[in-house]
């Protein structure tokens, strides 16, 4: 008996259905909308959910399937529960389509949120599902995903051998190539081969121009490429580089927050490398402001070269507080200790090759 269920109004749907509407509107990311406008949502949850009904919880996470990707409202805490809730429900009605898509999203959230273990196994399962399910694209866009898990801790090895495996199995042709091609970029920056992760990037984005709604995708690769001409030297076009991508993020209005600090980080970055540090600072700053407390995986990165900054202004105590809040935070999201300290080596010698 869905007791529950016979309690709602007419309007209920309506009104849940016109806040999955305003959240996709410009500056309705999660720190521009109130917790009260959630509360309808938290009581329907709940209520199928003690009813057992499960094709209303999915219905429920279908509305916000739109918003949930999006980096800035994905880690509201509701939204992580009707996530989650919506993955036990797709199980219990035993919707296979429903539930590959759920944890394929499920990973995506859990990777920014820096929690990769976890999101790979959403990873795999979701990529086991959609073979299951006859389509194999979908099963590839997931299975690449788990390399991004491996290279992010640490595991380089395995996840080239999935990358190499990814691109057996896409045409030349197919724009999705250039997320696979912005993976190598990555990696290949991390093993400090600079130019070659310059033609990666580059590569990426022209791939990534061809594809359906080409913004964001354009604008991280962008990020990086800037990144990557400020550690060749090359600061001019560092500067302009970083500011196309963050104007595009800007565009979207508070849509991806995650990804404006991401690109704020690397401009931070870029002024530490020319010296610049009280620039730096105001910048990080500026980056703090938009993921602290939000469950992103980047106040760890934050603090870590905020470290870094006080330690080159010979503030000595000031950069170990930051190193130990650094650390903190890193560890807070279930990633081990040793990985945390080769991590900041990583930086030390990344960023002061140009600086030296």
């Amino acid at each position: 008996m869905q007791r529950f269920k016979s309690t709602l109004g007419t309007d209920d749907w309506e009104r849940v259905m016109d806040l999955s509407e305003k959240l996709t509107l410009p500056n309705s990311g999660g720190g521009n909308t109130s917790g009260s406008d959630f509360q309808l949502v938290h009581k329907m949850l709940y209520g199928f959910w003690a009813d057992h009904s499960w094709d209303d919880i999915i219905r429920l996470r279908q509305l916000f399937d739109p918003i949930i990707a999006r980096d800035a409202i994905g880690v509201i805490s509701i939204f992580q529960d009707l996530s989650n809730k919506a993955i036990i429900a797709a199980e219990k009605a035993n919707r296979k389509k429903e539930l590959a898509h759920f944890l394929g999203a499920d990973g995506h959230n859990l990777h920014r949120r820096g929690l990769h273990m976890k999101a790979l196994r959403s990873f795999e399962r979701a990529s086991e599902l959609y073979l299951e399910l006859g389509d194999d694209f979908e099963s590839l866009k997931n299975y690449y995903m788990t390399s991004l898990c491996y290279r992010a801790v640490g595991n380089t090895k395995k996840a080239k051998r999935i990358l190499e495996d990814v691109f057996l199995r896409l045409d030349n042709n197919n724009p999705w190539r250039g997320n696979p091609i912005q993976a190598l970029g990555w990696i290949a920056r991390d093993e400090k081969m600079f130019s070659l992760a310059e033609e990666h990037f580059r590569k990426a984005i022209e791939y990534q121009k061809l594809t359906k709604d080409p913004d964001i995708l354009v604008a991280g690769t962008l990020a990086d490429l800037g990144e990557i001409l400020g550690l060749q030297g090359n600061y001019e076009d560092a500067h302009k580089t970083l500011e196309e991508s963050l104007n595009i993020i800007l565009s979207k209005k508070g849509q991806y927050k995650r990804q404006e600090a991401r690109t704020l980080i690397k401009i931070a970055e870029l002024s530490y490398l020319e010296n610049q540090l009280g620039a730096a600072l105001e910048v990080l700053d500026r980056a703090d402001d938009k993921v602290r407390g939000h469950g992103y995986d980047l106040p760890w990165k934050i603090e870590m070269l905020k470290a870094l900054i006080y330690f080159k202004q010979r503030k000595i105590l000031f950069a170990y507080h930051k190193i130990r809040s650094a650390n903190h935070l890193f560890v807070s999201l279930g990633l081990p200790q040793s990985e945390f300290y080769k991590q900041v080596l990583i930086k030390i010698k990344t960023i002061t090759i140009r600086t030296s």
